[in-house]
Parts: C-alpha cells; structure tokens; sequence
C-alpha cells in the first residue's frame, strides 16, 4: 500500500490512478469535498475542510509528484481559484 497500488477494492490504487495526471482542479476538489461513495469500491471519502490553501497545494504537489511524475507544481493561488469554483456534492 505504501506504493500506492491500494488494497483491492478498500483502498483505491493511487499509482496508476489518472486524477494525478489531470489538470489539479478535479484532485483538489475531491480533497475538499470527498465522495459519498466511490463507484470501484463502495467506500465513502470523507471531505477534508480543514486544509489551508498551502497544505493543500503541498499535498497535491506531493501526490501528483509522487504518483505521476508531474514537477508542474500547483500554486496557493491556482488552489484558492480551484476551490471556488468547486461544486459541493451536497
């Protein structure tokens, strides 16, 4: 799990997972926002509205690295921006 491959259907895999690759919007809003229930494995992720914009650009800076190989690094600005224009599930 550590590698990011996940744990058959608990745990999405996030090595092979095209979020990472994809503009940052979609992953920062999933952060936020989380899922009611995840279409491959049935589980809930929660929301995380707790995050500042630079613990966030940090985090999908290091997923995206770390998973994608993206060096293109997510500013505290295109975070802010990407946030407002999230749709809450809700």
């Amino acid at each position: 799990m550590e590698d990011g491959s996940g744990l058959m259907k608990l745990i999405p895999a996030l090595d092979s997972s095209a979020l990472f690759r994809s503009k940052p919007d979609c992953l920062i809003c999933l952060i936020r926002h989380g899922l009611d229930k995840n279409e491959h494995t049935g589980q809930q992720m929660p929301a995380n509205t707790r995050l500042n914009d630079v613990e966030m650009a940090n985090l999908v800076n290091y997923l995206r690295q770390e998973y994608a190989s993206v060096t293109m690094a997510v500013t505290t600005e295109e975070v802010k921006t990407c946030l407002e224009n999230c749709k809450d599930p809700e």
